[in-house]
């Protein structure tokens, strides 16, 4: 006789766990006389683990039932938690739930930095799940040695098409992780981006424009706050900005979906003093950790708070509380058209990786003057052409992409560090000799600080690329600096400075930075020269409310018009 419930119909003899499976699947809703999607998940739960069937069972903590209903609600949920707060397993059962809902057509990835790292974590949990059940009771066929459970075909054969899968993701294999998930096709495609702050931020890229296409795709991502800018950090960003939360919200909207907070300091553990689930971390342990560390510091934020710390390194130029509050990632409303600027950091000038064009514009915001980037571009020379040199070759895609974002030549500056100026003389027979010449060697210029602080650069400064380093600090503490983004925010957050026996502050070397980071600083430098040149030729200046004097301006416009008689040169060393 069949079975009826839910207002569905099921052949004799269905299990109750199978109903429950398929009312989730369908997301039988109360009106429908199910039970809502939470509510199937939740029941299929304790069917299959909590009915005594299972060697193992699952615990419900409120943790668990928050990440378990956003994962119903929501196609991209962000878990931010402190250490131990049960992101992995919740995940685990979520993973297996929606395997067997759909067992011939779903595939679920799972994405952690290693094999190793991931069966100690997440897939750990799915193992010890499935192997917790009645044999042969449940689909799929475990290749522990592989990391994959295999799912079924349409024939009932066991497939690696389907099931779940474990891909390690860790940045230095970046490529091939990539390269595995952009290639998925299922009907029904999930991600469970396991430690995604130590993820390539290529796995969210992905995901939003590879995964994304299948029919029916999910993407959860679990993470220990570490970063604004890392992988995590941009998927859970939330929609209104940063500076739209703070530790004290625990869930927001972010561009495709939601962000929860598990805080352990609002744990049952922490609030009753007592340890109700053996996972998490104790009062005591909570306790202890504040004593050790501090509750302002990084990694009370981080392993407990569930939050990004508002600071970064005490040592970093600038911290990640200076690039994601106020105005600093939103682009300027100008007066009136602002001037297109540009500047160059050659890759073979003091260590660099990378040539980077960075552009951005000039202009007036409320009579304040504010220089808004504009992202850049990484040129790149012709190793397989011999007929132009490649000097010549960088020289003329410089000049190319600055004509075609309507750069004039004098408000373009070039990074003439060591071989960067033989590089500068060839830019100018190429195009024009009007562009700014900067460099990073030396001593620290004669202009002045701030406007609230008329100290001479060379006085606070060791040397010149402290002072181009810390001009952009005087720019963002008065909003004259905006549109900060992603990988040029990470760079300048990671670099460090410190204080000389005199007072003067100095960055530390490209050559340390590159020893602690693994790469070189190329945008935050090529940024940096940007500033410089509107310092230098358009008299911004950090922390002044742009009211020139009527000499000093027409001295600026006088300045400019004679360099404009002089900007349409078409000058060029060697013919194309």
């Amino acid at each position: 006789m069949p079975i009826e419930k839910y207002g569905l119909r099921f052949p004799d003899g269905t299990l109750p766990e199978t109903i429950e499976l398929f009312a989730y699947r369908q997301g039988r809703t109360v009106s429908q006389g199910g039970l809502g999607k939470f509510g199937h998940l939740k029941s299929a739960i304790d069917l299959i683990w909590n009915s005594g069937k299972s060697s193992r069972e699952f615990i419900w903590s409120p943790e668990a039932e928050e990440i378990l209903r956003a994962y119903c609600e929501e196609d991209y949920v962000a878990v931010a938690g402190s250490a131990s707060s049960g992101k992995s397993d919740a995940s685990a059962v979520w993973a297996l739930c929606e395997f067997f809902s759909g067992p011939a057509d779903t595939l679920v990835l799972v994405t952690s930095t290693t094999l190793r790292e991931a069966r100690r974590r997440i897939f750990k949990s799915i193992s010890e799940l499935y192997f917790a059940l009645p044999k042969g009771k449940f689909p799929g066929k475990m290749v522990d040695s592989l990391g994959q459970l295999k799912g079924l075909d349409a024939q009932g054969n066991f497939s690696a098409a389907t099931g779940i899968v474990l891909v390690p993701a860790e940045k230095k294999k970046e490529r091939e992780a990539i390269g595995k998930l952009a290639g998925i096709k299922q009907t029904r495609v999930r991600l469970v981006a396991d430690e995604l702050p130590e993820l390539s931020e290529a796995v969210v890229t992905t995901a939003y424009s590879n995964l994304s296409s299948n029919p029916d795709f999910k993407m959860v991502g679990l993470g220990n706050p570490a970063s604004h800018f890392d992988a995590f950090g941009v998927f859970a960003k939330p929609k209104a900005g940063w500076d739209s939360v703070n530790e004290e919200d625990f869930s927001w909207e972010t561009s495709r979906g939601v962000c929860i907070r598990l805080d352990g300091t609002k744990s049952e553990n922490y609030i009753q003093r007592k340890q109700i689930y053996p996972w998490m971390y104790s009062y005591e342990k909570i306790e202890q950790l504040r004593e050790d560390y501090g509750e302002d510091s990084a990694f009370f934020y981080r392993m407990v708070r569930g939050f990004w710390a508002p600071e970064g390194s005490a040592n970093g130029i600038y911290s990640e509380s200076d690039l994601v509050k106020g105005s600093v990632t939103r682009k300027a409303k100008f007066d009136s058209e602002p001037s297109a600027v540009a500047a160059l950091d050659p890759a073979f000038t003091h260590g660099g990786d990378r040539s980077i064009l960075y552009f951005g514009w000039l202009g007036n915001e409320a009579g304040v003057r504010v220089l808004e980037l504009d992202g850049y571009v990484s040129i790149k020379e012709d190793i397989n052409n011999t007929a132009i040199p490649r000097t010549h070759q960088v020289a003329r895609e410089v000049k190319r992409e600055c004509l075609n974002r309507g750069v004039l030549p004098q408000n373009m500056a070039v990074d003439e560090t060591g071989a960067g100026g033989p590089f500068a003389d060839v830019l100018a027979m190429e195009w024009s000799d009007r562009f700014l010449r900067v460099n990073f060697a030396g001593k620290a210029s004669s202009m002045r600080v701030s406007a609230s602080d008329r100290t001479k650069g060379y006085d606070r400064y060791a040397n010149r690329v402290s002072e181009l380093w810390f001009a952009g600090k005087e720019l963002l503490r008065s909003s004259q600096l905006r549109n900060v983004q992603g990988d040029l925010a990470k760079e300048m957050v990671a670099r460090e400075f410190s204080t000389l026996s005199g007072g003067k502050v100095k960055v530390e070397s490209k050559i340390d930075y590159k020893a602690r980071m693994g790469r070189s600083p190329d945008l935050a430098d090529a940024a940096f020269i940007l500033t410089d040149l509107c310092r230098q030729r358009h008299g911004l200046v950090g922390g002044e409310r742009f009211e020139a004097s009527q000499d000093r301006q027409a001295k600026w416009n006088l300045k400019m018009k004679q360099l404009d008689l002089l900007s349409n040169s078409d000058r060029t060393l060697l013919n194309p």
